[in-house]
């Protein structure tokens, strides 16, 4: 196990969303915020202290998009954490079903769109959501909840490990 940073950071609850319509596309969002600007990546946010991770996800979809999931499941348990910079997070990576793919978005947390699966890899994303994608779509094959972990040196992968639960 690598050494604890000698500057420990706080540990962040957060969820990340993976919301698809009808036609299997994947809504992303171009972030104008840290963490991860100017990439692509799913809506999420930080789990609130009086709200499940499932209902966070919800809550962030409709504030950052506009657009109201249903069916949400949990699929994934990430952990990511960098040695060098001690940032931790624990992440809740839920799958939710839109409906109505209109997006309402008033452009505060970043362009939104809707992408074709197929599509993503070709897209700047952070270093981790191939990863997280890829076992979204096995947790939909195969059913259960992945734990992922996730290893970086100075925002490079430096490891993932995934297991099945």
């Amino acid at each position: 196990m690598p050494p604890l940073s000698p500057t420990p950071r706080p540990r962040l609850i957060t969820t990340l969303v993976y919301a698809f319509d009808p036609a299997d596309r994947l809504c992303l969002l171009r972030r104008r915020k840290a963490p991860n600007l100017g990439l692509w990546s799913p809506p999420g946010g930080k789990v609130e202290p009086d709200e499940t991770p499932l209902a966070c996800a919800v809550r962030e979809l409709a504030e950052e998009t506009g657009l109201i999931g249903e069916g949400p499941r949990l699929v994934a348990v990430a952990t990511e954490y960098d040695a060098v910079t001690g940032e931790a997070w624990l992440m809740f990576i839920v799958r939710v079903d839109v409906r109505d793919g209109t997006i309402r978005s008033d452009g505060r947390e970043g362009e939104v769109a809707w992408v074709a699966p197929a599509d993503v890899a070709a897209l700047p994303a952070p270093p981790a959501d191939a990863s997280i994608l890829a076992v979204v779509r096995e947790a939909e094959a195969r059913g259960g909840v992945a734990f992922m972990g996730l290893r970086y040196e100075r925002g490079h992968i430096a490891g993932v490990e995934i297991t099945w639960g």
